[in-house]
């Protein structure tokens, strides 16, 4: 699984768990069995959490795990070249296999860009000019965008108590410490998201008025705009034209995508198709019954586990033959 450790966490792990690799950089693994590459791009998410890309490329194939990942336009032009087609015409060198983050694979309603959603988070404060604080929910990685755009459309760094969320302050520390105040007479505060946010919001708007101050206001900016949605699912799918998706989510949710139903069916595969080792299936296992088949309809998914006594573990054939 690849793994991203932002530099300066409070915590350490052996280093020699890990083998260091920059975004952008590709490195050769000297494998008993194989030498292979491998190459870490940006995945436009949000710092850790397995927020980069990942490419290998030997005699196995092509794979590439996308990890938590937003595939923008801007965003796959970071790759090669050469594995980029575009809607009318195939990639120079096809993926083998994507490794695919589908958190949102079945949510079909428009989500914003990165930036229209911080530009509505300034456009929300600009229309409440009578608001003397404004509070962020703005706690978790990946959010500290919005924080820093804030501060610098308003001229007012963010007001963050150290002792009542002493973790967010001290990553904030690390990421963008130019825009932290210790100051609690600033406008704009952090505001903890979890847990009973609802609760805390009525509190704070309790306090204004029994203190005859105007409400504050209370923002929550949403963290579904760091995953794809099912159209850029598909757009991206097209572009890359991979002979095989697998999900990276327990829900299994690559196989009702369009293009995973057009394009990847195991009939399609040889016996010798490396994904089956991949995935740890054998292709020359016994039939079971079609009754089973049909009870279980089975869609690739990255965790399949051991058998258990519910789902017995898969064979090659029944998903060949369902």
């Amino acid at each position: 699984m690849p793994i991203e450790m932002p530099k300066g966490l409070p915590f350490s792990l052996d280093d020699s768990l890990f083998v260091e690799i920059e975004i952008g950089q590709s490195i050769a693994v000297d494998d008993p069995f194989d030498a292979f590459t491998v190459t870490a791009f940006d995945a436009n998410h949000c710092p850790g959490n397995s927020c980069c890309h990942v490419l290998f490329e030997g005699s196995f194939g092509n794979i590439l795990h996308t990890g938590d990942c937003r595939l923008t336009p801007e965003c796959l032009q970071r790759l090669p070249e050469k594995y980029l087609g575009k809607i009318s015409r195939e990639p120079k060198c096809r993926l083998d296999y994507v490794f695919l983050d589908c958190t949102f694979g079945t949510f079909s309603s428009k989500m914003p860009s990165k930036q229209v959603a911080i530009r509505q988070v300034i456009d929300c404060i600009w229309k409440h000019p009578d608001a003397r604080v404004v509070y962020l929910t703005c706690d978790l990685l990946g959010q500290e965008e919005i924080l820093v755009n804030v501060c610098r459309t308003f001229g007012s760094k963010i007001f963050i108590d150290k002792k009542s969320n002493p973790e967010c302050f001290q990553s904030l520390c690390v990421t963008v410490p130019d825009i932290i105040s210790q100051d609690p007479s600033s406008r704009f505060h952090l505001f903890d998201g979890y847990p009973r946010l609802a609760e805390r919001a009525e509190a704070k708007l309790a306090e204004a008025r029994t203190n005859f101050q105007p409400d504050p206001l209370i923002i929550r900016p949403s963290t579904n705009g760091m995953s794809l949605r099912t159209d850029e699912l598909e757009w991206a799918l097209q572009l890359l034209r991979p002979r095989w998706v697998v999900s990276t989510t327990p829900e299994c949710r690559a196989m009702e995508l369009g293009y995973v139903k057009r394009h990847c069916s195991y009939g399609n595969l040889a016996p010798d198709d490396p994904l089956w080792k991949l995935l740890d299936i054998d292709p020359e296992a016994p039939l079971l019954m079609q009754a089973y088949i049909r009870k279980f309809p089975v869609a690739l998914n990255s965790e399949l586990t051991e058998p258990t006594e519910d789902v017995p573990k898969v064979k090659a054939k029944e998903l060949v033959r369902a």
